[in-house]
């Protein structure tokens, strides 16, 4: 399905991450993983190596709040695998002490991401064309009294987005977001060390989405091709559906 396609994930060592690596090398395509951290990150690596081959995937240490990381990794994704034609900004963190930090890795660090990938495949100078794919959250469509600041970087990431729909005509380069709902990841973890009791316990009686039903969102918007400015949502209750906002097209599941 992806033969000859080379994808860049951030946020690639574990979780929704890693299992969109791994179905994006399952269906054919070579895979650039980025992480901050280098442990997991290695270790996730070499682990996809042994089960699909060593020249399909590749690990950069990456720190994507470093504008400069970022363009070293995408300079090297591009050496090592001959183009580009997929980024997944997926790189994201729910610590509300570290507010600061995490708007620079939620969203600063996505909107990098995205016009690094711009200028990379955007036929308007001479690349081939592409999809990207930025990971947001449920709580960038609703608020989250726990974590309004993780609500606010995440209801950017869908604002810039669905903002980018034109880049499809302009730069062949279709920009859409997903919106999971709460997922078996770390970064859930992470934020659950923030809440109250009460919280905690209303969180920890939730079902959770597991990180490859995620990707299985991710890998659609990959593939199909007639997405553009769309906002993607995996629910427990409703699966894989898309999400209108005022002033979309429509866009349905049964347009999929």
């Amino acid at each position: 399905m992806l033969a000859g396609k080379v994808a860049l994930v951030t946020g690639a060592a574990q979780g929704i991450g890693l299992e969109a690596t791994r179905l994006l090398l399952r269906n054919g395509a070579k895979v650039s993983m980025l992480d901050v951290n280098e442990t997991i990150g290695k270790s996730s690596c070499s682990s996809l190596q042994k089960e699909f081959s060593l020249s399909d995937v590749m690990f950069t240490t990456v720190d994507v709040t470093r504008s400069e990381d970022l363009v070293a990794a995408f300079e090297r994704t591009k050496q090592m695998f001959g183009g580009l034609d997929i980024v997944l900004n997926n790189a994201g963190i729910c610590i509300e002490l570290k507010w600061k930090k995490m708007i620079d890795i939620n969203l600063v660090a996505v909107i990098e991401g995205t016009k690094l990938g711009v200028e990379h495949m955007s036929t308007s100078n001479g690349g081939k064309g592409g999809t990207i794919i930025n990971v947001a959250s449920m709580g960038g469509l609703m608020g989250m009294t726990f974590a309004p600041v993780y609500s606010a970087s995440k209801h950017g990431v869908v604002g810039f987005s669905r903002s980018l729909r034109e880049l499809a005509q302009s730069d062949g380069i279709r920009v859409n977001c997903i919106c999971p709902e709460f997922t078996d990841t770390a970064i859930v973890k992470d934020g659950m060390s923030g809440m109250n009791e009460e919280t905690k316990a209303r969180v920890k009686n939730l079902e959770f989405l597991t990180p490859e039903k995620v990707a299985e969102g991710i890998l659609e918007l990959v593939t199909d091709t007639t997405k553009a400015g769309a906002v993607m949502t995996v629910t427990i209750k409703s699966g894989i559906d898309y999400y209108s906002m005022l002033g979309d097209p429509k866009v349905t599941k049964a347009e999929v």
